[in-house]
């Protein structure tokens, strides 16, 4: 799974110190505020998969911040190489499936 530019943009502009609203997220990267509730949603979606934990840590009155657990965890590298891993397995296992040849009988 690879995140999509609205995603990617906002993992940029969120951080691991400070709280950022979803109006001042929202405003940096051109989009509504609904949308920045989705994001959020479908990348703790994505991530939990994998960790079990959120991604994207949220506090009513103050927004949202980076989870501190993940501060030395490559979100991005780990979910591209995990994608990339998937998509040579299944190369392989294409490129090695013999098709099985019946033998004819002759009488």
């Amino acid at each position: 799974m690879i995140f999509s530019t609205n995603e990617s943009n906002l993992l940029n502009v969120l951080n691991y110190e400070t709280f950022t609203s979803a109006g001042e997220l929202a405003s940096q990267l051109f989009v509504s505020n609904k949308t920045i509730y989705r994001l959020v949603k479908k990348i703790n979606d994505i991530v939990q998969v994998d960790y079990q934990k959120p991604l994207i840590l949220s506090e009513a009155g103050k927004g949202y911040i980076l989870n501190p657990e993940f501060i030395n965890i490559n979100i991005q590298q780990s979910v591209d190489y995990k994608e990339e891993n998937q998509l040579n397995d299944l190369l392989l296992s294409l490129m090695y499936k013999h098709p099985n040849k019946k033998k004819s009988r002759s009488f």
